[in-house]
């Protein structure tokens, strides 16, 4: 009888001790997916800003020279820079810095720009305004590789998935 109940109790200790392990390592992986998760929310985001700058640059190098005597600017602010901006400020603070200052030079690229054009309506064009113009133009494109360089920087501490 005590044989029997030793053997009971060490079959009821193994399926304890087994049930233990199991939820262990169920937790275990449960917590290691949820990081897993967000690493490839923040590598997804971190991929979209940089696919944002260089949308922006492509815009700022077409609308210098599309800009020029067509009388308009086609839009009305540097939609995509913003984006990448919030996605700095919300997901990669050390990027942060870099995209306000490039939305801030797309902002007065585009001030310029719509200024340059109301002139070409008015036939009142300006050498000073043009000037002015390229000025902002070529600031505008050294902030956005300004940017892309320090996305290029970061990729091993915010693209880790």
């Amino acid at each position: 009888m005590n044989d029997a109940s030793t053997m009971m109790a060490i079959s009821a200790g193994s399926a304890i001790v087994g049930a233990v392990i199991v939820q262990l390592f169920a937790m275990l992986k449960s917590r290691w997916d949820k990081k897993h998760q967000k690493q490839v929310r923040q590598r997804e985001k971190y991929e979209k800003l940089g696919v944002l700058v260089r949308d922006n640059q492509k815009w700022v190098t077409d609308e210098g020279h599309v800009s020029t005597g067509a009388f308009y600017v086609k839009r009305s602010s540097p939609e995509e820079a913003r984006e990448a901006k919030g996605l700095a400020l919300e997901y990669f603070p050390k990027l942060h810095a870099d995209c306000a200052d490039y939305v801030n030079a797309c902002d007065k690229y585009l001030n310029l720009l719509k200024k340059r054009d109301k002139g070409h309506r008015l036939c009142e064009v300006d050498v000073q305004t043009e000037k002015q113009v390229q000025k902002a133009h070529d600031e505008c494109l050294c902030q956005g590789d300004k940017v892309l360089t320090q996305i290029h920087k970061y990729t091993s501490d915010y693209a880790k998935a």
